[in-house]
């Protein structure tokens, strides 16, 4: 496991000494440093991905270890909404299922890295983008290079996590703010933005599970934008 400098380490340690796990620390440097730090560390052939805020069903390692050990290369799980009745909750997770389900990304596939595994080598080989130092983007960015290089991401339905997100409507819009920021960084080298029917569609997605949630995709869609166009300007 690895604690990239929370404010509890004391707790995180007797937590991580009651399941026999090993702990590594990093200060702050990022999920992707995080990741890429607890990759180096891994001594088995592969190596299981989810964060904090999710809990993982007791078969969680062993549906994952199986696809792998069939032969898949990288693999994702399914991540359920562990807060029904948010309704903030209820719409980051109908934009990931959306970028699941459409797998475009003009890469082949995308997979959040909080229900994701691979073989170890492959992640050494292809390591997380630590550019990308806040939580946002990281796991696209590296989906992407992964399909690249010739991998391929399946999906096991049965590797089953549930995500506990908690944000107020002040963090929520930040966070889809950070998105789009990434998202600029993600796009620059890659020729631009989706065409407009990949966000319509999009809209369309969130409305099709209600009209709160629609509106409150829409609403981090614009937080998204505007964080694209402030990183296009700095970067300018």
């Amino acid at each position: 496991m690895v604690d990239d400098g929370s404010g509890c380490a004391g707790a995180v340690e007797d937590v991580v000494a009651l399941g026999g796990a090993r702990l590594i620390r990093t200060e702050r440097r990022g999920p992707a440093a995080a990741r890429n730090a607890g990759a180096a560390a891994a001594d088995g052939t592969f190596v299981c991905f989810t964060d904090d805020d999710c809990e993982p069903d007791r078969e969680w390692v062993a549906r994952l270890v199986d696809a792998l050990s069939s032969g898949a290369d990288v693999v994702a799980g399914t991540v359920e909404d562990g807060r029904p009745n948010d309704p903030l909750s209820g719409a980051w997770h109908a934009i990931v299922d959306y970028l699941g389900e459409t797998g475009s990304m003009a890469a082949g596939a995308f997979a959040p890295s909080n229900n994701l595994a691979c073989r170890t080598e492959i992640v050494r080989a292809i390591p997380f983008d630590e550019a990308y130092q806040g939580a946002a983007g990281e796991d696209r960015d590296w989906c992407a290079r992964v399909v690249a290089e010739g991998y391929r991401i399946v999906v096991e339905p049965r590797a089953r996590v549930v995500h506990r997100q908690t944000l107020g409507l002040l963090g929520f819009l930040r966070q889809h703010f950070r998105y789009g920021k990434a998202a600029y960084s993600f796009r620059r080298p890659r020729g631009g933005l989706e065409g407009s029917s990949f966000y319509l569609r999009l809209l369309a997605y969130g409305f099709s599970r209600g009209f709160r949630t629609g509106f409150l995709v829409a609403l981090a869609q614009i937080a998204t934008a505007v964080g694209f166009v402030a990183a296009r300007a700095r970067l300018r």
